[in-house]
């Protein structure tokens, strides 16, 4: 049996206790951010607040729709975003300037998750469906750029020239830019954040 129902806590509280025990029952929780909202960022779906007890369903699911690695690709980008709470929280009493390069580093690749996957216009032609296939070459795509950054950083290349790569831009709209149709485009985007890469790092060598 599946029980589907809305809560509004007053003030956002879900520790309250109608919202407790409705959580009690139900096996997935969609959990409306208020900032989100007021920031215009849609769906305003918390992701850290929210949750679903089908993990393992939604595991077979994803590796029949070509996704073999979406457990290991969920963590990741659920750790990210984890990281990303806990910095702001200190960001906001020491400065986010003040924070190491790697820390400043994780709030920017967080920032691009945000961005790229988990916010949608359900008035773009293009991106207001999602295939599985799309949404996998855009994770996949994503994660690949945050892998390198971090790979960057230990080869002395600077933040700031990660944040200026033009290839973050085109992530950042690519669920907008790159429809159903040519989802083969993405292959073009992963060769662009490998050269892209590839040129910081021997700029940062020859510096040296």
């Amino acid at each position: 049996m599946t029980i589907i129902g809305a809560v509004s806590p007053p003030a956002g509280d879900f520790s309250e206790p109608v919202t407790s025990q409705t959580k009690r029952f139900v096996r997935c929780f969609w959990a409306l951010d208020r900032d989100r909202a007021q920031a215009r960022f849609f769906p305003a779906i918390h992701p850290l607040t929210s949750y679903s007890e089908d993990i393992d369903t939604l595991t077979r699911w994803w590796q029949v729709q070509g996704n073999p690695d979406w457990t290991r690709h969920r963590r990741e980008v659920l750790t990210l975003l984890e990281e990303r709470a806990r910095l702001e929280r200190m960001a906001r009493i020491v400065g986010k300037e003040t924070l190491p390069p790697k820390q400043q580093l994780t709030l920017l690749c967080a920032n691009l998750v945000n961005e790229a996957l988990l916010r949608q216009s359900a008035f773009s032609t293009v991106d207001r469906y999602c295939s599985p296939a799309r949404q996998t070459a855009l994770l996949r795509a994503v994660l690949h750029f945050i892998e390198r950054a971090g790979r960057a950083l230990d080869d002395d290349v600077a933040l700031a020239d990660v944040a200026a790569m033009a290839v973050l831009r085109r992530l950042q709209r690519a669920s907008e830019d790159i429809p159903e149709d040519h989802i083969d485009r993405f292959r073009s985007v992963m060769r662009s954040i490998d050269d892209e890469f590839d040129a910081l790092s021997k700029r940062a060598a020859h510096a040296d």
